[in-house]
């Protein structure tokens, strides 16, 4: 993202919070040539319906949020049979606890509303859900600050990594007395 963006470095601001899901889809296998398109109570069209109404969605959303749909198994898993199960994971991540909650909150709706839509069973396992973690502010400013400094101070790529090594080195103690000052300034 740094380099398309034509940025040599970044400084992060949060630790994402992350909810990941196991998903099941209960439908029914038959054979595929002798059952008909409306009787068929196929999980991986039911789970292609969810992915992509899914990731609209969260593109629609826009950043920081992230949504994948990491392994997916069907069942039976061949070719001539319509598969009656399917399982998928869901990772969900987001800057922001009341976002990820709202965003994994309504993509449950929409699952169930699929499923109960195409006759499918659903069992959705949230087994983790973990709170995004600010950084600290007055660290990310310096950084930052630090970063924009010597961002417009140097002309050239060659110019640019010897000058960063000299200046990270003279910065490296101002960070070090701004760490240890912030130590002594907690209780």
């Amino acid at each position: 993202m740094l380099e398309s963006n034509g940025q040599s470095i970044g400084v992060v601001n949060a630790i994402v919070g992350q909810r990941r899901y196991t998903v099941t889809l209960n439908g029914e296998s038959n054979h595929a040539g002798t059952t008909p398109m409306g009787y068929r109570r196929d999980t991986v069209y039911a789970f292609s319906r969810i992915c992509h109404q899914s990731i609209e969605k969260a593109k629609k959303m826009g950043d920081p949020l992230v949504l994948t749909f990491g392994k997916v198994e069907p069942r039976p898993n061949t070719v001539n049979v319509v598969p009656g199960k399917t399982t998928f994971t869901i990772d969900c991540r987001h800057t922001d606890a009341a976002v990820l909650r709202d965003f994994t909150q309504q993509l449950e709706n929409d699952m169930r509303a699929i499923c109960d839509e195409m006759d499918i069973g659903i069992d959705i396992d949230l087994w983790m859900d973990e709170e995004p973690v600010p950084m600290n502010k007055e660290l990310v400013a310096t950084l930052t600050e630090l970063c924009e400094s010597e961002k417009t101070e140097l002309p050239g790529d060659a110019q640019w990594c010897r000058a960063r090594r000299a200046n990270f080195r003279a910065s490296r103690t101002n960070l070090h007395d701004f760490h240890s000052q912030h130590q002594r300034d907690q209780p």
